[in-house]
């Protein structure tokens, strides 16, 4: 793995879902509704945009309805749209990265927040 390649998955499966969660559990504060509750709907809305992102991908793989084998990337895109190739610069790998990491961090801080850790 090149460090560029690695300095992305940082950014976007860590650097980018700490920021979320830290934002969310602020605002949760402030607005008086118990943080761990705020959390665990981040780590639903991060499992669904995953199993979504998934699903539309292995879909798109297997070409239209017609038999036509037009490249799709996960979020339904041309492929030719989106540019790059690279591991996580593309957006439907970077969907996947961002929503993993969100989630992952999440589930963690859910379990945290509720007194597990």
């Amino acid at each position: 793995m090149e460090r560029r390649d690695a300095l992305a998955y940082v950014r976007y499966g860590v650097a980018y879902p700490v920021v979320v969660l830290v934002a969310t559990a602020g605002a949760a504060r402030l607005a008086g509704i118990d943080a761990g509750l705020a959390v665990l709907f981040v780590s639903m809305v991060a499992a669904s945009v995953l199993v979504g992102t998934y699903i539309e991908g292995t879909r798109a793989q297997g070409g239209d309805r017609n038999g036509g084998a037009e490249r799709r990337t996960a979020l339904g895109v041309r492929a030719e749209l989106t540019g790059g190739s690279d591991a996580v610069t593309g957006g439907p790998s970077r969907t996947m990265v961002v929503a993993t990491g969100l989630f992952v961090l999440s589930a963690l801080a859910t379990l945290w927040l509720g007194g597990l850790f």
